[in-house]
C-alpha cells in the first residue's frame, strides 16, 4: 500500500515543526522590533525633555550675558557724559583756557549762525542764528574748551558711540568729532527743544541724573540713535547738557552675531513691546514685516509685537514689561520656539533671543538614530541565529522523524506481507523503547498467526 507523501507522519512532523519555527521567529521578531521602537520612543522623549531643559537654561544664560554686555556698554556711554560733565565743572573752577577762544573769533555764516572755522579744530563749535550774545554765552564758550581734549580721549573707548557733545542752556554746541556741523543742521536749528536736550533739562530731570532718550533720527546724519544725556550744574546753576550718541545701526549688527542655533536670532523691544531693532527672521516672525527688501531701521522702529491668542507669549510679555527675565516655549506661525528674554534696565528695553525647539533638541534625533541602528543590527543578528537554530531543528526533526517512521514503515510492510500469507513477516528489534516493544509484539502476533494458520491447514488436510 502506497501512502501519499503529505499523509506520512514524517512529513507532518517536519511541516508542523517548520510552521512552529516560522511562528516563533515571527513572534520573536515582533517582540524585538516592538521593544526597540518603544525603547527608541522612550529614550527620545527623555532625551528631548532633558535637552529642552538644558537648552532653555543655556538660552537664558546666553540672553542674560548678552543683555548684561549691552547694559554695560550703554552704562559706559552714560559714564562718559558724567565724566565730561565733571571735567567741565572742574574747568569752571580753574578757569581752564579762559582766553583761548571768544565769540569774536567765530566765523559768521550767511544765515547768521556762527561757527569755528579752523581745519585743526578738535570739535565743531556752533552758535545758531537765533542765540544772542551774552556774557554767560561767552563764558560757556571759553570754559567748554576743556571738553575738546576730553571728548577726543573718550571717543572710541566705548563701542557704538557716534558722537559726544556739549549743549549749553542757550544752545551753543560743541560737537565731537568735527564733521562741519554748520553745513549739516539748519542755521536756526532749535537744539534746546530736541529730546536729547530736554530729557536732561531741569524741567524734565529735577533729580539731575543721566537720562536716556528713546530712539530718534540724528540731525547730524548719523542715522538712528539713542542718547545718554547728563545735566551740567555749576554752583547749582544749570549750564547745559552733555550727550553721548549711540548708534542703533551698530546695535543691530551686533544682534546679527547672537545666533544660538542655526536658525536662531535676537531682537530688542521697548517697555511697550514696540520694536527697537531686529534681524530679518525676527521681523518676519514677530512683526509680520516683509523682508524681501530689508526695511531700514527707521521703517521698522516702533512696530508692535504681534501676539494673537498666544498665552505663553502674552505671559512672557507681561513679565518683560515688569523688567523681569525668563524663558518660555511658544508656537509662533506654526513653529515651536524657545524664547528667552532679559532686561536692559537703563533704557527699559528687553533683549529677546529665539531658537527653534527642534534645533535645541536635535541631539535627541541623533540618539534615536543610534538606537534605531542598534535595534536593526540586533534584529539582523537575531534573525540569523534563529535561522541557524531553525535549520538545525529541521535536520534534527528529519533524523528523529526517520528514526520514528522507519520502524513504522517496516511494520506496515510486514503487516502487508503477513496479510498476503508470507511466512517471513518478522520485524527486526533495534531498540528497547516503545518501537522495540512494538516490533516484539508484532513478531509474537505474527508467530501466533503462523501457528494458527498451520493448525487450520492441518485440519483441512485431515478431512
Amino acid at each position: 500500500m502506497n501512502i501519499a507523501w503529505f499523509h506520512k507522519i514524517g512529513t507532518k512532523l517536519t511541516l508542523s515543526l517548520a510552521l512552529f519555527l516560522v511562528v516563533l521567529t515571527g513572534l520573536i521578531t515582533f517582540l524585538i522590533v516592538r521593544g526597540s521602537q518603544q525603547t527608541e520612543a522612550d529614550v527620545t522623549a527623555r532625551s528631548k525633555a532633558g535637552l529642552e531643559q538644558q537648552g532653555s537654561q543655556s538660552l537664558l544664560q546666553l540672553t542674560r550675558s548678552e543683555a548684561f554686555i549691552r547694559t554695560m556698554q550703554l552704562d559706559s556711554a552714560a559714564s562718559l557724559t558724567r565724566e565730561a560733565a565733571a571735567a567741565f565743572i572742574a574747568g569752571t573752577q580753574t578757569n581752564y583756557l579762559a582766553s583761548s577762544i571768544s565769540l569774536d573769533s567765530l566765523t559768521t555764516g550767511p544765515a547768521g549762525n556762527r561757527y569755528l572755522d579752523d581745519p585743526a579744530r578738535l570739535t565743531d563749535i556752533l552758535i545758531y542764528a537765533q542765540i544772542p550774545d551774552s556774557p554767560q554765552l561767552e563764558q560757556n564758550l571759553r570754559q567748554s574748551s576743556i571738553l575738546a581734549p576730553v571728548f577726543s580721549g573718550q571717543f572710541g573707548t566705548v563701542p557704538n558711540i557716534a558722537a559726544l557733545y556739549y549743549i549749553d542752556q542757550y544752545g551753543l554746541t560743541r560737537y565731537y568729532p568735527a564733521v562741519g556741523l554748520q553745513d549739516i543742521v539748519p542755521p536756526t536749528y532749535p537744539v534746546t527743544h530736541e529730546i536729547f536736550f530736554t530729557v536732561a533739562a531741569p524741567a524734565s530731570n529735577p533729580e539731575r541724573s543721566t537720562k536716556w532718550t528713546p530712539p530718534y533720527i540724528d540731525p547730524a546724519n548719523n542715522g538712528l540713535l539713542i542718547t545718554a544725556s547728563s545735566p551740567v550744574y555749576a554752583d547749582d546753576t544749570f549750564r547745559g547738557v552733555i550727550g553721548a550718541d549711540v548708534s542703533l545701526n551698530s546695535l543691530v549688527r551686533n544682534l546679527d552675531m547672537i545666533q544660538p542655533t542655526e536658525h536662531g536670532y535676537a531682537f530688542l523691544i521697548d517697555h511697550s513691546s514696540k520694536l527697537v531693532a531686529a534681524t530679518a527672521p525676527a521681523l518676519e516672525t514677530f512683526f509680520h514685516a516683509p523682508t524681501s527688501q530689508m526695511p531700514t531701521l527707521t521703517e521698522t522702529l516702533g512696530l508692535p509685537l504681534i501676539i494673537t491668542n498666544n498665552a505663553p507669549l502674552e505671559d512672557a510679555i507681561d513679565t518683560m514689561r515688569q523688567g523681569g527675565e525668563g524663558v518660555t516655549k511658544a508656537t509662533v506661525d506654526g513653529q515651536e520656539l524657545m524664547i528667552a528674554y532679559a532686561p536692559l534696565p537703563n533704557v527699559q528695553w528687553t533683549l529677546i533671543v529665539v531658537a527653534p525647539v527642534d534645533e535645541v533638541t536635535a541631539q535627541a534625533d541623533t540618539i534615536a538614530a543610534a538606537i534605531r541602528e542598534g535595534a536593526e543590527h540586533t534584529l539582523q543578528n537575531s534573525l540569523f541565529i534563529l535561522g541557524v537554530v531553525a535549520l538545525l531543528a529541521l535536520v534534527i526533526v528529519v533524523v528523529i522523524s526517520r528514526r520514528i517512521t522507519s520502524p513504522l514503515v517496516a511494520l506496515v510492510a510486514a503487516s502487508q506481507s503477513l496479510a498476503e500469507g508470507s511466512q517471513s513477516a518478522e520485524l527486526p528489534i533495534q531498540s528497547r523503547d516503545e518501537l522495540g516493544a512494538m516490533a516484539r509484539s508484532f513478531n509474537q502476533m505474527a508467530q501466533r498467526v503462523f501457528e494458527a494458520r498451520a493448525k487450520l491447514e492441518g485440519l483441512n488436510q485431515s478431512q
